[in-house]
């Protein structure tokens, strides 16, 4: 489970309403920063890779989805060390799995 629904709700002080609004948001952007990424990787845009990747890592970070906030901060520090781009595609497609998660927990997959 990728959405710690409660914990977002007791920290972030909202209603369950206002999460889910929130929510189908991050799905919408994250989805587009997402094929940012994979667009930057065809064309090997380190620097697109890793501004979307932080993007993604905010936002998750913002809704309490730790998974998927980790998961784009390997990506950014990947980017920034100049990691060989075949580790940062695997964790790519690990970000694309959990992101695909999110999907099907809101309803939206």
């Amino acid at each position: 489970m990728q959405i710690d629904r409660e914990r977002a709700l007791r920290e972030l002080e909202i209603s369950g309403e206002m999460l889910d609004e929130l929510l189908g948001i991050f799905i919408e952007q994250t989805g587009a920063a997402l094929q940012e990424i994979v667009g930057a990787i065809n064309v090997n845009n380190h620097q697109e890779i890793g501004e979307s990747a932080h993007f993604i890592k905010g936002s998750a970070g913002n809704l309490r989805m730790e998974g998927i906030r980790a998961l784009a901060q390997e990506i950014e520090s990947g980017v920034e060390k100049n990691q060989d781009i075949s580790i940062i595609k695997a964790n790519v497609e690990k970000l694309k799995a959990a992101f695909e998660e999110v999907k099907k927990e809101v309803g939206c997959g």
